[in-house]
Formats: C-alpha cells, sequence, structure tokens
C-alpha cells in the first residue's frame, strides 16, 4: 500500500471520536486492501476479565450491543497471545469454531483473525476479522497489519480520552459539591455577620446588657435558694449529731449497768456456790444482802 494512503488512514482513525467511528475508517480501509472482510470489535472488561460489548457492522456505521463472553474458553496458547497483544492471532483450521464463539455471521468457510488490544498495560478489547477461504492469492493478514495495529493505536488514544473525560466529570462533580458547600459556608457567616452588627448597634448593645442582667438576676436567686436550702441541711445535720452523741452517751450507762449487774449476779453466784455445807444460812444471806447493798 502507498505510503501517504497508510498516512492518511492513521491521521483518519487517530482523529476518530470514539470506537464506532475508528471501526468505520478501518473498514474502509480493508475494503480497498481485501475484498469481503467482516470486522467486529470486542469490549473487554480487565476487571472482571469477561467480554462485555460487541461492535458489529450496520447500515448505518457500527453498533454496540452486550455480548458476554470470557477469553478462558480459548486454547492456552492462544488465550496468551491474545492477552498479549500486539500481533494478529490466526486461528487456521479452528476457524470455524471460533467464529461461532465469537458470534460472527456465516462460520463456514472463512479463517478468523483476531488481535487483542491494551490499554494502560491491561487487555481492553478484541479486533476480530472474518477472512474468507481462497484458493489462489495470498493470505489477507498479510496486509491489514499494519492497518490493524493502527487501530490498535486509536483504541488506545479513544481509552485514553474516554478516562480523560470521566476524570474531568468526576473533577467537575467534585467542583461542584465544594462551590455548594461554599455557598452554604457564606450564606452561614453572612447571618452570623448581621447578627454580630446588628447587636453592635445601640438597640443591641442594650438589649445584650438586658439579657445579661436577667441572666445575673436568675444567677442571684438560683444561689440564695441554694444558700438556703444547704443552711437549712447543716441544721439537720447539727441536730442529728447531737441526738447520735446523746444515743451514745445512753447505750454507754446502760452498759456499764448490765457490767455492773454482771459482777453482782457473779458475786451472789459465788457467796451462794462456794459457801461450806456447814455454814449458817443466816450468815450467808447476810453476805448477799452486804454484797447487793455495796453496789448501790
Amino acid at each position: 500500500m502507498p505510503p501517504h494512503t497508510i498516512a492518511a488512514f492513521t491521521q483518519t482513525v487517530t482523529e476518530a471520536p470514539d470506537i464506532p467511528d475508528a471501526l468505520r475508517a478501518l473498514s474502509a480501509q480493508l475494503d480497498e486492501t481485501a475484498r469481503g472482510l467482516q470486522v467486529v470489535y470486542y469490549a473487554f472488561d480487565a476487571r472482571r476479565q469477561v467480554v462485555t460489548t460487541r461492535y458489529t457492522q450496520t447500515a448505518g456505521g457500527f453498533a454496540a450491543s452486550p455480548f458476554e463472553i470470557s477469553l478462558d474458553h480459548l486454547p492456552p496458547r492462544l488465550r496468551k497471545d491474545l492477552v498479549a497483544g500486539g500481533a494478529l492471532v490466526d486461528f487456521g483450521e479452528m476457524s470455524s469454531d471460533y467464529l461461532r464463539f465469537f458470534g460472527m455471521q456465516d462460520p463456514s468457510d472463512a479463517l478468523l483473525l483476531v488481535q487483542g488490544i491494551r490499554a494502560h498495560g491491561e487487555l481492553c478489547g478484541l479486533i476480530a476479522i472474518r477472512e474468507p477461504r481462497q484458493r489462489f492469492g495470498s493470505r489477507a493478514a498479510d496486509k491489514i497489519t499494519a492497518p490493524v495495529g493502527v487501530f490498535a493505536l486509536a483504541v488506545t488514544l479513544c481509552s485514553e480520552r474516554e478516562a480523560r473525560r470521566q476524570a474531568e466529570e468526576a473533577l467537575e462533580q467534585i467542583l461542584g459539591k465544594v462551590h455548594e458547600e461554599y455557598g452554604r459556608s457564606m450564606v452561614a457567616l453572612q447571618g452570623e455577620l448581621q447578627e454580630v452588627k446588628r447587636q453592635l448597634t445601640a438597640d443591641g448593645i442594650d438589649a445584650r446588657v438586658a439579657e445579661l442582667q436577667r441572666a445575673a438576676f436568675d444567677a442571684g436567686e438560683r444561689a440564695r435558694g441554694a444558700a438556703s436550702r444547704l443552711q437549712a441541711v447543716e441544721q439537720q445535720v447539727a441536730t442529728a449529731v447531737a441526738q447520735l452523741e446523746k444515743a451514745h452517751v445512753d447505750l454507754s450507762r446502760q452498759s456499764e449497768a448490765l457490767r455492773n449487774q454482771g459482777n453482782l449476779l457473779h458475786r451472789i453466784q459465788r457467796l451462794i456456790t462456794e459457801s461450806p455445807a456447814t455454814s449458817d444460812p443466816r450468815s450467808v444471806l447476810e453476805e448477799v444482802r452486804a454484797a447487793v447493798a455495796s453496789e448501790h
């Protein structure tokens, strides 16, 4: 292909604003290179590790539709080559089975070429090309490598633009929230400023002084009430202490009297139990009377 044609195609496809426009440019370029090629693009979710969207050609260009498959169903060698990206992978004799797997039309008597496209270090998409089998002539793979490589670059640029657009939207949302919060804060501060200005006027100062005087009077009334209650409590405590002291004195006296009575009974018991059996009962009785009299 002449260099200027590749240069023109490169400029067109890399300036495409989105994937469908880049696919239209690629399809037009491939039609000039080899007839009968079918081009399909698959968006890949690196986080979930599945294909999520398929872009197929329609009357108006290329349209996206949901399409979910996992690359784990591919042979390990082919899967490894696709994830690595950068080169067309020829499915060869297995093309019929995997044309069906990728949902491409008329899988019979055709070959499948797929290239993985990486962006930001991860697989982001797959470009699949259905090539009709030919009895004579060279394979289309030899002629489409350069356009497909340029398209992969365009996908990377589109991915970067989309990431930048999402970042700008996120930044706008953050700035919007910051401005909204700033507006609320300014309204609140303005209200507080107006209140301070109002209080600095003569009427405002008089009202503030009156408010402070009322607060001081209420505080004094509460203090006087608390002092009265405290004095009543102190009187109650003093009375209770005096009564407690008197009760202690009475208890001490009663304890002394009980001790004396106990001693008297002990002495009487000793006089009765220790007197000889031959002693005169009257003498014993006199001793008891004397002991009782000595206690009074």
